[in-house]
């Protein structure tokens, strides 16, 4: 097979590739790995899981997917939130009870930063 058929095998989306083999790549932006190092592990796994930019999994569905605990996956969370990689935007139903957040993840580093 010649590099130019492999690339066409590969199927590239918004934050992630996958190969012809079916295995899933993160993209991770840069400026994120530099401004979250110790996070940005959370940042790719969440772009596998986006549809489009936008992230819906209940915070115990992720802890449970990640090995990592929830209190810990707060923490990681609101470090991304803090440096500008995603955006976290509580949910609720129609009468008020809390549904899981939403998170919308930032490709582009915010502005005024080195991209």
């Amino acid at each position: 097979m010649t590099q130019q058929e492999q690339k066409d095998e590969m199927v590239v989306e918004l934050g992630r590739t996958t190969d012809r083999s079916g295995v899933r790549f993160a993209a991770i932006p840069e400026w994120v790995l530099r401004a979250c190092r110790s996070e940005a592990w959370l940042y790719g796994y969440m772009t596998l899981l986006a549809t489009d930019d936008t992230v819906h999994i209940p915070l115990k569905q992720l802890a449970a997917e990640t090995n990592v605990s929830t209190r810990t996956l707060q923490k990681h969370l609101s470090a991304l939130g803090e440096a500008g990689a995603l955006e976290i935007q509580p949910r609720h139903d129609a009468t008020g009870n809390r549904l899981p957040n939403l998170y919308v993840l930032n490709f582009a580093p915010p502005t005024g930063e080195a991209k």
